[in-house]
C-alpha cells in the first residue's frame, strides 16, 4: 500500500506535495506562517499544502486531498457500510465541548437540561458528531430523552442541503422539519430548544430573542469531563490509503506542534486580562490533564469507544466496528505520539 513508510528520499528525488483540507482553525496560524519546524515532513520528502474549507469534503470531493478533516460520525458510518475510501487517523482536528450550543427562547424559564423533558428539540442533523455528543451531555445533565421529540432541519435560511435525518429516519421520535429552519420554529414556539454546532445571529445583542440554555457552560462541561475523563472528539483526520504511514505521521506531528505552540502563546498573552478574569485557555490548562488532545489511539480509546456505543444506542449504526477497522496502519503515528 504505497511506498515503504521507512523510505527516506535521496536529495535528487522530487519533493511531493501533500494536500490537506482543513477548516481555518486559529491554531493552524504558526504552521501557515512557517513558524513550525518542517523537519518531519522534509524527512519524508514531502511538503504540505493546506486548503482551507468552509464545509468538510463530501462524496466526490475527497479524492482531491491526500489528508482531510472529517466528521467522526461520517467516518464510522462509512466504515460500517463498507463505503469508506480513506484511512482514519487518530488525531482530532476538532475536539471540544458543545453543551453551550443548546438554544432556547429568551422568555423561556428553562435553565437546565432537565427543564427540556418531554420537549420538542431541533437539531441540524441526527447523525452529526456534535449532536451525538450534545445529546449525551444533556442526558448526563438530567434530560430524560425517552420523552423528547426530535426535529432535524437547517439552522437558518441558506443552510447547506444534505440528508439531515440519515439513520434517524427509521426512528419514530425523529422527524424532518419540512424545510422550515430551526430558528424559525424555535421563535414560533413550535420547538422548545435547538442543538446547533454554531450560534446564529439571533443569539447576539442585548435584545436577542434567543439565548443559550446554560447560563454558564464551564461547570457542566467540567462535570462531564470528571465523569468521562475526556473531551469529546468531533472531527478527526482521514488519509488516502495510498499515503505512506510515515508521511501521515509527519503531517500529524507538524499539526500537533502548531496547535501546542498556538495554545502556549494564547495562554501567555492572556495571563493578565484587563478585568483579571479567567480565560478559556487558562481554565483549559488548569483543569484538563496534560496531553488530553495528543495524537494516538491509546489517548482517545475510551472516548472513541463511548462514541461508538452512543451511535449504536441512537440507531445510527447497527453494531460498533473495531478500532482496527476504523484506524488502519497507525504504527508510525502511535510511535510518534
Amino acid at each position: 500500500m504505497g511506498r515503504d513508510p521507512n523510505h527516506r528520499p535521496r536529495e535528487s528525488e522530487p519533493v511531493k506535495t501533500v494536500t490537506l483540507a482543513m477548516r481555518d482553525w486559529g491554531w493552524l496560524t504558526p504552521l501557515v506562517l512557517g513558524e513550525i519546524d518542517p523537519g518531519p515532513l522534509r524527512a519524508q520528502g514531502v511538503q504540505l499544502a493546506i486548503e482551507r474549507v468552509q464545509t468538510l469534503p463530501g462524496p466526490g470531493e475527497r479524492d482531491r486531498f491526500d489528508v482531510a478533516e472529517t466528521s467522526l460520525s461520517r467516518h464510522v458510518i462509512d466504515t460500517v457500510s463498507g463505503s469508506v475510501d480513506a484511512v482514519g487517523v487518530p488525531y482530532f482536528a476538532m475536539q471540544a465541548f458543545r453543551s453551550r450550543c443548546v438554544l432556547v427562547r429568551e422568555d423561556t424559564p428553562a435553565q437546565s437540561a432537565a427543564d427540556l423533558d418531554n420537549g420538542r428539540l431541533g437539531l441540524t442533523g441526527w447523525h452529526d458528531s456534535g449532536n451525538i455528543w450534545t445529546r449525551d451531555a444533556l442526558r448526563h445533565d438530567g434530560l430524560d430523552t425517552t420523552g423528547v421529540r426530535w426535529f432535524a432541519g437547517p439552522l437558518s435560511a441558506g443552510g447547506p442541503i444534505y440528508d439531515r435525518l440519515g439513520p434517524g429516519r427509521a426512528r419514530d421520535d425523529v422527524s424532518d422539519t419540512g424545510g422550515s429552519t430551526l430558528v424559525e420554529l424555535l421563535l414560533a414556539g413550535v420547538l422548545d430548544g435547538v442543538l446547533t454546532p454554531f450560534m446564529p445571529p439571533a443569539v447576539y445583542g442585548t435584545d436577542a430573542p434567543l439565548r443559550p440554555l446554560y447560563p454558564a457552560s464551564t461547570e457542566p462541561e467540567l462535570r462531564y469531563y470528571a465523569a468521562r475523563g475526556y473531551v469529546p472528539g468531533i472531527h478527526l483526520l482521514t488519509a488516502d490509503p495510498a499515503l505512506p504511514g510515515g508521511v501521515t505521521a509527519a503531517v500529524v506531528q507538524v499539526l500537533d506542534a502548531s496547535r501546542q505552540e498556538w495554545l502556549r502563546r494564547r495562554a501567555r498573552m492572556l495571563d493578565d486580562p484587563a478585568l483579571g478574569a479567567d480565560t478559556a485557555y487558562q481554565l483549559q490548562a488548569r483543569h484538563l490533564r496534560p496531553g488530553w488532545d495528543s495524537p494516538g489511539i491509546q489517548v482517545h480509546r475510551r472516548m472513541i469507544e463511548d462514541f461508538l456505543d452512543l451511535q449504536v444506542a441512537d440507531g445510527i449504526i447497527p453494531t460498533a466496528p473495531s478500532l482496527h477497522d476504523l484506524f488502519m496502519d497507525i504504527t508510525d503515528l502511535e510511535e510518534s505520539a
